[in-house]
């Protein structure tokens, strides 16, 4: 089903009462052909949809992706406040927040008007109750650590808690208007990622999710202390979510690909041909949509350095590649900077089945990979929040183990001349 919106310049958001009425219409028919009579909820985090007192949407859901608060945040950021928010929520001052992209919106929204998570929203319209899990709340920007809404966040834009949801645990349940049906609050789909992967608090493996964007990530019972790493609270009992987000992984290669006439799959392949002939790719500075972990700042923008005659398209594949699995590999330098030591990574689904990348990324990282099956990781763990049963480790999971030691040093040395091209301003819009 495609969902309408709008993704054009700074703006990325989808139509969130499309989305509620095709969630109600699709629970009602499942209720009538199939019986079904509990379902949980996975939804991505940082979306934004701004309500009247009644419930009714005044707003487009504002994506992670949308960027039109990026002054609200800067500006933010330089107040005494601002510098601290990191500090009380764990979350970034940056574009992506929704604590952001609210002040941004506030002024231009009716009196009574309150922000929600647009998984929130349809959860409401199913029961009724305005109820959001400590993960989504928590990406939010308005939560703090101890998992109450803060009130510091709150002033700066004149709410009070009781016009924000009730914040429950993900496994919460609440009973459908007609009573015929639970419905399980659920959580973002990185926490329930973590829960199908298997992924343990404080243990030794990292999910890694590579789709449009991409993340490393890990659960620990205390949150992160590195300002270039989101750290979001789980819940009582459930710890936090830490880790690094990037803005430029499938769709940086979609882009790449249309603008030279072929798709994801081909700049894939031929990128990867590219490296194992040993070809020398020019530097490809990859924020085209800005970029989050470590910079956290939505004004970045890409760029080709190095270009000479001989460079080919599949030269320039090469280069995004080793783009993308810099950006994952100084999120893993992070992570393990923070007192974390990984012996595994896990991820499924996304673009990690395209044929050489599951391999390859295992070498560029350093790290033995498995690769879960072909389903969703977080619709899985959805699953297993509604009752259904899922087996760990499905019997398509591939395993690969790092062939190449010489490989991680290359990634690491790509990163740093990439950083060192924005230190020169060189992807500074």
């Amino acid at each position: 089903m495609e969902v309408p919106g709008r993704e054009e310049g700074d703006v990325a958001e989808q139509d969130p009462a499309f989305i509620a009425d095709a969630v109600e219409s699709c629970t009602g028919k499942l209720q009538r052909q199939y019986g079904v009579r509990r379902l949980a909820f996975s939804a991505a985090m940082h979306s934004l949809v701004a309500v009247s007192a009644e419930g009714t949407p005044l707003s487009g859901s504002w994506t992670f992706m949308d960027r039109r608060a990026a002054r609200t945040a800067a500006a933010l950021l330089e107040t005494p406040l601002g510098g601290r928010l990191y500090d009380l929520t764990g979350v970034p001052v940056e574009a992506f927040s929704p604590l952001a992209k609210w002040c941004r919106l506030q002024p231009e929204l009716p009196p009574g008007a309150r922000p929600v998570a647009l998984k929130d929203l349809v959860v409401q319209r199913l029961t009724g109750e305005w109820v959001t899990d400590y993960g989504t709340a928590a990406a939010s920007g308005f939560l703090g650590r101890d998992g109450r809404w803060l009130a510091e966040a709150l002033e700066i834009c004149g709410l009070g808690a009781h016009e924000l949801p009730r914040v429950v645990d993900m496994a919460a349940v609440a009973p459908s208007r007609d009573g015929t049906l639970q419905v399980v609050v659920g959580g973002t789909d990185a926490a329930l990622q973590h829960l199908s992967l298997g992924v343990e608090t404080d243990g030794p493996i990292a999910a890694l999710s590579l789709g449009t964007s991409g993340a490393v990530r890990t659960t620990r019972t205390s949150p992160a202390p590195d300002g270039r790493l989101f750290s979001y609270l789980l819940g009582p009992g459930r710890g936090y979510l830490v880790g690094g987000a990037f803005s430029n992984m499938g769709n940086l290669l979609a882009w790449l690909g249309s603008f030279t006439g072929a798709g994801v799959e081909a700049a894939v392949s031929e990128g990867l041909i590219a490296l194992a002939e040993g070809r020398k790719p020019p530097l490809v500075v990859p924020y085209w949509y800005g970029e989050r972990t470590p910079w956290w700042r939505s004004d970045l923008s890409g760029a080709l350095l190095g270009l000479r005659p001989e460079h080919e398209p599949r030269d320039i594949y090469a280069g995004a590649l080793l783009s993308m699995a810099a950006a994952l590999r100084h999120g893993l330098d992070l992570l393990e900077g923070s007192g974390v030591q990984f012996t595994e990574l896990r991820g499924a689904s996304g673009l990690l089945h395209l044929p050489g990348l599951g391999p390859w990324l295992c070498d560029a990282l350093g790290l033995p990979l498995t690769v879960w099956g072909r389903q969703d990781a977080s619709l899985a763990g959805a699953l297993e929040m509604a009752g259904a049963a899922h087996a760990r480790r499905p019997e398509d999971a591939v395993s690969f183990h790092p062939r190449n030691p010489s490989a991680v040093e290359a990634v690491r040395d790509y990163f740093g001349r990439t950083a060192a091209a924005i230190s020169a301003g060189i992807a500074h819009v």
